[in-house]
């Protein structure tokens, strides 16, 4: 019986997993010399962000949920936001761009 609804229950899920996989599929952040490219729309509505290394203002990390949602600041008022949704470790992603910048990580 536990088998059962063991397969049941997984076969719920499935669907759910797959849609989420699908949407994470098209997401990149792309880092060089000259700054980070975030490419993070669909395949149908790409949205696409540059920032050069010198015009990043701020590192914001937030909970939202069950994700930490990161949100990286342009000093033109631009800005990318990202969370485990958008793409796999994204706190590995949000240390590079510290890391390269020398800005800390604020903790909203």
């Amino acid at each position: 019986m536990q088998w059962c609804f063991g397969a049941l229950i997984f076969g719920y899920m499935c669907p759910a997993l797959w849609k989420i996989s699908m949407g994470m599929i098209h997401h990149h952040v792309k880092m060089d010399s000259r700054g980070v490219d975030f490419m993070l729309g669909t395949k149908k509505a790409p949205k696409e962000l540059f920032m050069p290394w010198d015009k990043v203002a701020s590192i914001q990390q937030k909970r939202a949920g069950m994700a930490q949602q990161f949100t990286v600041r342009g000093s033109d008022g631009s800005y990318a936001t990202f969370t485990s949704y958008t793409f796999a470790r994204p706190l590995k992603v949000a240390r590079l761009i510290a890391e390269r910048t020398g800005i800390a990580i604020q903790k909203v």
